[in-house]
């Protein structure tokens, strides 16, 4: 017998039991408890770290991080922001390892102190956000404010660079070697106006010797670390590379652990400090539901700390509500800071560019910044030729895969082992409504009730959280089949709406 609602990758012939469910995002024309989402930060750590690249470990708190990853590594960067923003979400560490090969290089930025001070004042070096101020005299050097900003810099262990002076030359060397951190660390540097000295322009590591890959590329060891999680439930997998290969990596894995014989359903987050239309090119090569890229230009934070803080919040929110709104969010556990530039803070022109072509814009103003509205890379049709927005929103994702986790669980709790039976069937092709029911004997108008009972209780009418609108419409549409010893079951559902916006016209009609 031919399959009435076919999936992908199980044929009629593919007989182990289970429940295997595929979900399909954007459908139609174009007019119980949720499960334990845990997070894992798929990031370098140091060669000579305690951890071993592609093990999974627990994260419980910074020191964890610390000796296992490396002091000021990516996947320490990574948890020290989590754990700051959400200590109650489970985290986990999938350690990547560092690119090796003998050419290697790390990139680096060098701040540039000239003439000597003539008076008292400060100078600052800025990395990520942090300020590091070495307070000098006219009696120091160039060289003596630069091996003071030195020490400073290297007691911070938690930075993701180290220090180094030559003659009032000040070297900031990225801790990762590798490509992905060009561009990834922001420096800025000030001093006192008018004590005689001065001090370069701001910039970026990778500015001044721009770091590369060695023989084996980060993005190899990546793509080998992911592959011992490949049956392991972890939702949100967080990257620290913000480029299109190490990416298009996790949408791989992310696609391949999707497909319903595997039925692991995760979502992918990685940050870019670039332009809005370079990541934006980046985002578009993905055009992928489960993958969301969180953008701020010109960040003072790194990505790693970024993508983390977006995970820190979604798991806070989304293990309780998978509808949870996330819009204009800046709440106490958004830690990333306002971008220093007012340059750099997005118009509502860029803002809508972003979210229209699949990019989560951070906004900033003077309080701080703010989660623009919370978008994964699906914002064309699947030939990436259209714009389609229908399932760009995060939350829709979150929802069916809340809804899904619901109807596997429905069926592995009560129904797996049941023997099965067809109904029986009126005249008029319908089902007996008065068909003997048995214990331990399902029937697919059972399977049916239950599967519109549970789409039903997250409706705005129903007992749990709204998750949904339009149930009339998703009710009708459930659809069970017996094909031998399989139920087949579909349905659509359509996740509830989020108030994004208001608008109002008002004419003041005054008498002449």
């Amino acid at each position: 017998m031919a399959l009435q609602i076919p999936i992908t990758g199980i044929p009629e012939t593919y007989r182990v039991p289970g429940a295997y469910l595929q979900l399909l995002f954007g459908q139609g024309p174009s007019s119980a408890k949720v499960g334990v989402r845990d997070a894992c930060l798929a990031m370098p750590i140091s060669d000579s770290a305690d951890w071993t690249a592609g093990t999974l470990y627990a994260i419980d708190n910074e020191q964890d991080a610390i000796d296992g990853a490396g002091d000021g590594y990516p996947l320490h960067r990574g948890a020290r922001r989590f754990l700051r923003a959400n200590q109650d979400s489970k985290l986990w560490g999938l350690p990547v390892a560092e690119t090796t090969g003998g050419t290697e290089v790390q990139g680096t930025f060098a701040v540039t102190f000239t003439t000597n001070p003539t008076a008292s004042g400060g100078a600052t070096v800025t990395i990520c956000g942090e300020d590091s101020t070495y307070s000098y005299t006219s009696s120091d050097t160039v060289t003596t404010v630069a091996a003071g900003l030195k020490a400073i810099i290297n007691a911070k262990t938690h930075l993701p660079v180290t220090a180094d002076n030559s003659s009032g030359v000040l070297t900031l060397t990225a801790k990762l070697a590798g490509v992905t951190q060009n561009n990834a660390i922001n420096v800025r540097s000030s001093v006192t106006v008018g004590t005689g000295i001065s001090v370069s322009a701001d910039g970026e590591i990778g500015d001044t010797v721009a770091g590369s890959d060695g023989a084996t590329a980060e993005s190899a060891n990546l793509t080998t670390a992911l592959a011992n999680v490949t049956t392991t439930q972890l939702y949100y997998m967080v990257l620290s590379a913000t480029d299109t290969t190490n990416i298009g990596i996790l949408v791989s894995h992310l696609t391949n652990k999707e497909a319903p014989k595997v039925g692991i359903r995760s979502v992918g987050i990685a940050a870019s400090r670039d332009t809005v239309s370079n990541v934006t090119t980046i985002a578009n090569t993905q055009n992928y539901a489960r993958q969301q890229i969180v953008w701020q230009e010109d960040s003072d934070d790194d990505p790693a700390s970024i993508a983390a803080n977006m995970a820190a919040v979604r798991c806070r929110w989304e293990n309780t509500d998978p509808a949870y709104p996330l819009a204009g969010y800046g709440d106490s556990d958004w830690l990333v800071p306002k971008a220093y530039d007012t340059a750099d803070w997005p118009t509502g022109d860029e803002q809508n560019e972003a979210i229209n072509d699949g990019v989560t814009p951070i906004a900033s103003n003077e309080s701080g910044s703010y989660i623009v509205m919370s978008v994964n890379t699906r914002s064309k049709n699947s030939a990436g030729t259209v714009d389609d927005f229908r399932a760009t929103e995060t939350h829709r994702v979150s929802v069916a895969d809340a809804v899904a986790d619901e109807i596997v669980s429905l069926w592995n709790g009560n129904h797996q082992t049941k023997k099965f039976e067809d109904d029986e069937y009126l005249a008029d092709g319908t089902v007996n409504p008065n068909q003997r029911r048995l214990r331990g004997i399902l029937k697919p108008s059972q399977w049916k009730a239950e599967v519109q009972d549970a789409l039903f209780e997250h409706s705005s009418s129903g007992k749990g959280q709204v998750w949904l609108q339009n149930i009339a419409a998703s009710i009708a549409s459930v659809r069970a089949v017996k094909t031998g010893s399989r139920m087949e079951t579909g349905f659509d559902i359509t996740a509830i709406d989020h108030a994004h916006q208001m608008t109002a016209r008002v004419a003041e009609t005054s008498g002449g």
